[in-house]
Parts: C-alpha cells; sequence; structure tokens
C-alpha cells in the first residue's frame, strides 16, 4: 500500500494541526476591528422589503381609478404585465400594508369625487 501511496490510517500521514482561536490577542493586529465586527454582528438584524416607485405610482392610478373593482383594474391600458385581479389585489393589499394612511387617503378622495 505504501508503495502505491495509499496509508491506513490518515490520521497518522497527515497529522491534524492545532488551530488558533478567532479573536486570540498574539494573531489580532487590530483589536478594535474585530470588537466592532463582534458589536454589529450582535445586533439584530431588520427584514425590510420596501415597494418600488413604480408599483406605487401603478397602484395609485388602479385606485384612483377604479376603487376595489379589481377585474377592471386587470382591463386597464396600463396593465402593461397583464396581470390578473388577484395579482392586482395582491399589489394592493402590499401598498395597504406599507402605506395604511395613504391609502385611506386615497380611497377618501375618490369617494368624494
Amino acid at each position: 500500500m505504501a508503495e502505491m501511496g495509499l496509508v491506513a490510517d490518515p490520521n497518522k500521514a497527515l497529522p491534524i494541526r492545532e488551530r488558533t482561536v478567532i479573536g486570540e490577542q498574539s494573531r489580532v493586529r487590530k483589536p478594535y476591528v474585530l470588537e466592532e465586527l463582534k458589536a454589529a454582528a450582535s445586533l439584530p438584524s431588520k427584514r425590510t422589503m420596501g415597494i418600488s416607485n413604480d408599483m406605487i405610482l401603478y397602484v395609485r392610478h388602479m385606485v384612483e381609478n377604479y376603487g376595489e373593482d379589481y377585474k377592471a383594474m386587470a382591463r386597464d391600458e396600463q396593465n402593461y404585465y397583464q396581470d390578473t385581479p388577484k395579482q392586482i389585489m395582491r399589489k394592493v393589499n402590499l401598498y395597504k400594508h406599507h402605506h395604511p394612511k395613504e391609502y385611506q387617503t386615497l380611497l377618501a378622495s375618490r369617494t368624494k369625487s
């Protein structure tokens, strides 16, 4: 086996080296960088899913013209992507979730007209 380059115990052929612990003072040249990274990693992450400006304009146009009639919105000529009524409803609900006050003023302005 030795002639073929094979070994019976790979741990004896290639010994495991001791690894140094991250943050060990002897290896770290700039400890303040390490502390800043640890502090940044310990902060809770904030998940945000925004809405694009194009989608905001699209939803505003649809709600101003049709209120909550999603079938009519699907037939509108500004429905470039040919969204189905259900897809438009999802977009409107996403807008409602992120901008509830603006959505209420849109509906209120539509009923006054």
